[in-house]
């Protein structure tokens, strides 16, 4: 018996460590929310999810609206926080990093406003993304926390054919809040 219970141990101690999978919970959780002017009346899409974790500090909370695949405007926000930390990024890093984006080819950046926010400073950039003959034009923003273990991101995208401006980057990030704020006009 002795034995058994050895060998079982060791084997316990001696098995990989596996990544913590990151799971959706409930979507009271998340602790941001958007009114966006561009999709009024309607409510974003939701998908929180915590790691399993011990420290449980890291969150991640996303709103949407629209999708990349579809001709009409597209508004995505997400606030993220990690016990460890963010890598430090640039915001054309940050912008390569998403996954959204990963499919389209970047035709174009030029510097957005900076914009006072709820987090802070916000950095924006527009950008040019094409793929398969569809061109459409983005305002992206990112912002870090000076110790890197807060992130808040997102972009939108005017229906295909439209320009983005200075003020829909700027309504853009101002359409998200804490969940406990209102939302207020820029």
């Amino acid at each position: 018996m002795a034995r058994t219970l050895f060998l079982a141990i060791l084997v316990l101690a001696t098995a990989p460590a596996v990544a913590a999978d990151w799971y959706a919970v409930d979507a009271s959780r998340v602790r941001i929310t958007a009114k966006h002017p561009a999709f009024a009346g309607q409510p974003p899409a939701v998908s929180v999810r915590i790691p399993d974790d011990i420290a449980r500090t890291a969150q991640s909370d996303w709103l949407r609206f629209g999708s990349l695949a579809e001709t009409g405007p597209v508004f995505t926000a997400t606030y993220q926080t990690e016990h460890r930390g963010f890598p430090s990024y640039t915001l054309v890093e940050s912008f390569r990093h998403k996954l959204a984006f990963r499919a389209w080819a970047m035709i174009t950046v030029a510097d957005g406003p900076t914009v006072r926010s709820d987090f802070g400073p916000v950095e924006t950039m527009k950008v040019t993304i094409a793929k398969d003959g569809v061109e459409r034009q983005c305002g992206y923003w990112h912002w870090q926390e000076s110790d890197n273990r807060a992130y808040f991101d997102g972009w939108y995208c005017p229906a295909v054919g439209h320009e983005v401006s200075d003020a829909d980057i700027q309504r853009s990030v101002w359409a998200v809040r804490w969940r406990t704020q209102e939302a207020r006009a820029p």
